[in-house]
């Protein structure tokens, strides 16, 4: 191993990293915030672009000495060896929709943190539960306007109202966005047919997975989104399971799955929960793993539009074929314009 001096992370240095490279050349590197750029760098320069995995790589999480050039050398010989734990590279589409989620989940974040604040002010002047419904809804803000709160909290509780609004905005928005991204996509009309699974799940479960083909078996998928128990063995002693790992996905853990009671975000003039039946993981992630590969059967072509029916949960059978009869109609609709 020999050192090859240090790059600056930006787009001119690296292409002239990259051109002083060989074409049989293959790099590797950890798994960063800006892996994404310099993979697209570096790639038309050399024959293979590896990114490891820092959570695997032991040797450089718990090493003594740490450096730059150590953790270089380290991967280096890791990957000659063969033991380096390495991390798919999504496509385009994939990270623009991971993206897109993302920004999704920060808005959504953004906008309970302003209800939370809301409510905090409400019971600091021991204001009693608001009737209706929905607080931030017309009726729940007539309600609001009404409640006799100091200046300065009648102020702040008006500011974030506002911000709420346009965090709405923002996030209709993105719904649109990120339904007309995956339009006609053959994989989200058969995961529709999941009992639970509604549009948003739905396209959080493609961007999380991608190409489903890299997950051999149902358990492979349900071990990257960390939801399979730990489990402790040793000698002759029976096997020990404990609580799930959650080494994984961890955007995907805090959703809801398919199977278990659902809120939706997009419903929020009632924010209804809907319970449903507790299902296993592992059986979750079998009907995932089918519903990736498995067609839905003739008599139903499940194209998917930006539709309020997107945001509804398909529970029990007759209400799945209502939802796709709606959806085609609707894409019927959109293929006329």
């Amino acid at each position: 191993v020999r050192p090859g001096g240090r790059v600056t992370l930006q787009h001119a240095p690296l292409q002239r990293f990259g051109q002083g490279l060989r074409p049989t050349d293959e790099v590797v590197l950890e798994a960063t915030g800006n892996t994404t750029a310099i993979v697209a760098a570096l790639k038309p320069h050399v024959a293979k672009v590896v990114i490891a995995n820092p959570v695997q790589v032991r040797l450089i999480a718990e090493a003594r000495v740490k450096t730059d050039k150590i953790d270089a050398a380290i991967l280096a010989q890791l990957y000659a060896s063969g033991f380096l734990p390495q991390v798919w590279m999504p496509d385009d589409r994939t990270q623009a929709l991971r993206r897109q989620v993302a920004r999704r989940s920060q808005i959504v974040r953004h906008r309970t943190r302003l209800k939370n604040e809301i409510h905090a002010v409400l019971a600091a002047h021991l204001i009693p539960q608001c009737p209706a419904t929905d607080l931030f809804g017309r009726k729940g803000r007539v309600w609001l306007s009404e409640q006799p709160l100091p200046m300065d909290e009648r102020l702040a509780v008006e500011q974030r109202l506002g911000e709420l609004d346009r965090l709405g905005e923002d996030l209709d928005a993105i719904d649109r966005l990120l339904c007309e991204s995956v339009l006609h996509d053959d994989q989200l009309k058969r995961l529709l047919t999941i009992t639970g699974v509604n549009c948003i799940v739905a396209i959080g479960l493609l961007a999380a997975i991608g190409d489903i083909s890299r997950f051999a078996t149902p358990a492979k998928l349900v071990s990257y989104f960390g939801l399979n128990p730990r489990v402790r063995q040793s000698g002759l002693q029976p096997a020990q399971h404990g609580h799930i790992c959650k080494v994984g996905r961890t955007r995907e853990q805090e959703a809801p799955r398919p199977g278990i009671a659902v809120d939706h975000p997009l419903d929020r003039g009632k924010q209804t929960r809907r319970h449903l039946h507790l299902v296993d993981d592992r059986e979750v992630a079998a009907r995932l793993h089918e519903g990736f590969g498995v067609g839905l059967g003739s008599g139903s072509d499940g194209r998917v539009v930006e539709s309020s029916v997107l945001a509804t949960p398909l529970v029990g059978q007759p209400a799945r074929q209502r939802a796709l009869a709606d959806l085609a109609s609707a894409v019927e609709q959109h293929d006329a314009r």
